[in-house]
């Protein structure tokens, strides 16, 4: 697939980028990281998971996501609502509440990918997010508890998570859940 998208932090491969915890209810998720962990404000955006794919299967329902940064650490807070099966899913992932996925930087998602597979580690999710760019899954649940994500994104969505982060430096505490900003690519 030829585009400009890219991992985040792609000049250091390796790096883990993105903490994505699943809740069951983004506005009491937000309240709790702004107000226990400093994080903050969260960006809030939903998205249809029609034409994605868990494993085998194609996914259904919503998901519900909150993004933000404490510190340099991006933070994503999802929460899925419907029938499964779907990699945010409770039921179909056995991961329940907590830590959902790491998403680590690389320089060729293609590669990583490669990576995971030569090494018989099952890629659950290869998927296009419209408007945003690619997300990969790899299971590591066995071995870690949880997925690894790998992501090649649009300019666009680099430069909105530059301004999230830009936006916690700046926070004042007021506002912590925002509307997702508009991607223009």
């Amino acid at each position: 697939m030829t585009n400009d998208w890219t991992s985040i932090a792609a000049e250091q491969p390796g790096k883990v980028v993105q903490l994505c915890y699943l809740v069951p209810d983004i506005a009491a998720a937000v309240a709790n990281w702004t107000r226990r962990m400093g994080a903050g404000p969260f960006f809030h955006a939903c998205f249809d998971m029609e034409g994605q794919r868990f494993g085998d299967l194609p996914a259904r329902g919503m998901l519900e996501v909150a993004v933000g940064y404490r510190r340099g650490m991006n933070i994503e807070l999802a929460a899925y609502s419907g029938a499964g099966p779907a990699i945010y899913d409770p039921a179909s992932t056995g991961v329940g509440y907590g830590l959902h996925h790491v998403q680590v930087a690389c320089e060729d998602i293609d590669a990583a990918i490669a990576d995971h597979a030569a090494r018989d580690e099952a890629i659950v999710t290869d998927h296009v997010v419209p408007g945003f760019g690619r997300a990969v899954m790899v299971d590591m649940r066995d071995m870690l508890g949880h997925f690894v994500e790998y992501g090649a994104w649009t300019p666009a969505v680099h430069a909105a998570l530059a301004a999230m982060e830009a936006a916690h430096g700046e926070w004042d505490g007021r506002d912590p859940l925002r509307p997702y900003p508009r991607l223009d690519d």
